[in-house]
């Protein structure tokens, strides 16, 4: 791997802690992934090697860049994952001295969001939201019921911080934990706990910490219970890029390490490899405003570049238009093709404006990370891919038919229980939604086929959720996240189209959701199925591709197992729909 002076003594570097201040595009990636294959050189174990990202994505990137570097067996055994799941594998194997049961549930956003509308007594979803975030904040901050009551500095504040108290008594109640308590809770335990504090200490020999400036200080008192006292870590971040404050993050947490950690050593990436130096000038530019605890100024070898222009338009679509304009005028003088071209903008709530615009001027385009969903080939070879000969694969396509047919959050699919099927034949399903909104759902026959297959075959085990891991406990959001896309990947070698597609687990909800709106051509239908609570919530679906909806439509039907066809169940609505659809 070819690295640059500042890149390989970060690489190389394991004398003591260490801050790498990388700077936007200057391949910190790059450097955490050869550090990982440094310190296997090194004589550390990988199962002791730990590198710590924020998301689920960024973790599956990193996995797979080491996986190049180093062999199969030690990229499994390292621990590539967020602050999270760490958290929660320390729970899981902590959870007696935790206070938890071995089975403790993790409570979903949706359903913390119902306990905090009965413990405010108020359907007002702003000020449920307001408390919500404001406990979280607190957690975050270490602070509890008590704690935060007595910093209350408003009304509001006050009643959250008694919401807070009843909110955790409800917790423990339930033998359940928030998000937010899969870092403050093994941060607390290993605090309080020496026995578990040397645990993980030797489980953990070395760690790496992803975009350090947006940890908040939870999670910068784990990363010091888990490294102290020979403080063997390696932390990425830029205090530049810190946006996080909202949420809780902190950049302070780059000041306290050169406070608890007098012989830090820092290490700075400067040098650019993806802007030209007018934007990198401009940039520091601008960051030469910010406080900050070290200096830096980024440069690039990939020469002067165009000049940034300024443009100030008279409102939203006046902008819009230019943008279409510049484009195909761009495109006309230098014979390009659209595919050379792409329109960022800060918030979705932006690109309706700009669809419209490119529309207009017969502009083609797909939205990046925006709602996508599968047309209905694509559903087809997807509810394929999983194995009917093995139990992983046995259950993998129950839960695919399952989310689809139902048109399912990954919250409602990983909670479903036994007892949410009625009756034995398992032509009606009954979901627990979103802020406790129940529906009654029924099955196509070949989803009750693909969920018998997998009762007929589920360990007996004392959880009551219908889905389990490889471990027998409960399927968690992001394992569901993690087997989608390993069907994906083989699907798409029958179905290249998805590839071009944004695939997370709601990907299917949507298409559901615009199977059922293209078929029905009644937005109501839709609110029914998915179960929303306002018609305000379906009609995004509204605003999807008009062609793509047509496409839809000549091609939608019932998902198949093979060799079998659909024949819908005779319940009152799937005829009412099936009805409608026939008349269209």
């Amino acid at each position: 791997m070819s690295l640059n002076a500042e890149q390989r003594a970060a690489v190389r570097y394991l004398d003591g802690p260490l801050l790498v201040l990388a700077g936007a595009g200057s391949g910190k990636t790059r450097v955490i992934t050869a550090k990982i294959a440094h310190l296997l050189q090194s004589g550390y174990q990988a199962r002791q090697v730990a590198a710590i990202t924020f998301t689920n994505k960024a973790a599956r990137e990193m996995r797979d860049r080491v996986g190049k570097l180093v062999s199969g067996e030690a990229a499994q055994a390292l621990t590539i994952c967020t602050f999270h799941a760490l958290g929660l594998k320390i729970l899981r194997a902590e959870a007696g001295a935790a206070g938890l049961r071995a089975g403790f549930s993790i409570l979903d956003p949706d359903d913390a969001e119902a306990i905090f509308a009965e413990l405010l007594v108020t359907t007002e979803r702003a000020r449920i939201r307001a408390a919500q975030a404001q406990v979280s904040l607190w957690k975050n901050a270490l602070l509890g019921p008590d704690e935060a009551l007595a910093k209350a500095a408003s009304e509001e504040q006050v009643l959250s911080a008694r919401a807070y108290r009843s909110y955790e008594d409800t917790l423990r109640a339930y033998q359940a934990v928030d998000f937010d308590d899969l870092i403050r809770l093994p941060a607390e335990l290993l605090l309080r706990h020496a026995g578990a504090q040397e645990r993980w200490r030797s489980r953990l020999a070395y760690l790496l910490v992803d975009e350090y400036q947006d940890t908040n200080l939870t999670q910068y008192q784990l990363l010091r219970l888990l490294t102290q006292p020979l403080a063997r870590f390696t932390v990425v971040g830029d205090d530049d890029q810190a946006i996080y404050a909202w949420r809780g993050a902190s950049a302070e947490n780059l000041a306290r390490l050169t406070q608890d950690h007098p012989e830090l050593k820092v290490i700075k990436l400067e040098q650019n490899y993806r802007s030209s130096l007018r934007i990198l000038r401009s940039a520091n530019a601008l960051n030469s405003h910010n406080p900050k605890v070290f200096e830096k100024a980024l440069w690039s070898e990939l020469g002067l570049g165009d000049r940034i222009t300024v443009l100030a338009s008279a409102d939203d679509e006046a902008e819009a238009e230019r943008i279409a304009l510049a484009l195909l005028a761009h495109k006309f003088e230098h014979r390009g093709r659209f595919g050379d071209y792409a329109i960022l903008y800060r918030g979705n709530h932006q690109a309706r404006v700009l669809e419209t615009a490119l529309r207009a001027h017969n502009v083609p385009y797909a939205i990046s990370g925006g709602s996508s969903f599968f047309d209905r080939a694509e559903i087809k070879a997807l509810l394929d891919t999983p194995d009917p000969r093995t139990r992983l694969g046995t259950r993998d396509r129950a839960m695919l038919h399952l989310t689809y047919a139902g048109g399912l959050r990954v919250s409602e699919l990983v909670t479903l229980q036994l007892g949410d099927f009625p009756d034995r034949s398992l032509s009606t399903m009954h979901i627990m939604g979103k802020g406790r909104r129940e529906r009654v759902l029924p099955l196509w026959k070949e989803t009750q086929i693909a969920l018998r297959a997998w009762l007929a075959i589920r360990p007996q085990v004392e959880v009551t959720e219908i889905f389990l891991n490889a471990n027998g406990q409960p399927m968690t959001r992001d394992g569901f996240a993690f087997r989608l896309a390993e069907h994906v990947k083989t699907a798409a070698t029958k179905q290249p189209s998805i590839l071009g597609k944004r695939v997370t687990p709601h990907v299917l909800r949507h298409s559901c959701a615009m199977h059922t709106l293209a078929a029905t051509g009644d937005i109501r239908k839709v609110a029914l199925w998915l179960g929303h609570a306002s018609i305000q919530s379906t009609e995004t679906y509204l605003r999807a591709d008009p062609e793509e909806k047509l496409q839809i439509l000549a091609a939608h039907g019932a998902p198949a197992i093979k060799p079998g066809r659909f024949k819908p169940p005779s319940d009152a609505l799937i005829t009412m729909l099936t009805d409608v659809r026939r008349r269209a």
